[in-house]
């Protein structure tokens, strides 16, 4: 099965409750055969690795306000999706509750 991953800072990026979710879902997923896509902050990460640890990684930009940052970047992460195509979506963070209709 192919997931994808929105909403978080993104991977290795362990900084709150939801990326410490992102981070150990998405290495027990790959261990159990699934494909897993996590959404990541662009601006968060100098160095941009395509896969690490077996997760894919897509670096989205976001427009940098303090209030705006996670809904963008998860607006862009979305229309990503369209590409990638995904079997599951997981969204995290509340800040994404517009896009998780």
């Amino acid at each position: 099965m192919r997931i994808a991953i929105i909403g978080s800072r993104g991977y290795p990026y362990v900084y709150s409750g939801y990326e410490t979710l992102v981070s150990e879902l998405s290495i027990r997923l790959v261990k159990k055969g699934h494909s897993v896509v996590v959404y990541c902050h662009r601006n968060l990460f100098k160095e941009r690795p395509r896969i690490v640890d077996g997760i894919e990684l897509r670096y989205i930009p976001a427009i940098e306000r303090k209030s705006f940052s996670q809904f963008s970047s998860s607006m862009l992460s979305t229309l990503g999706l369209y590409w990638d195509r995904p079997d599951v979506v997981l969204y995290t963070s509340s800040a994404n509750g517009p896009l998780d209709c």
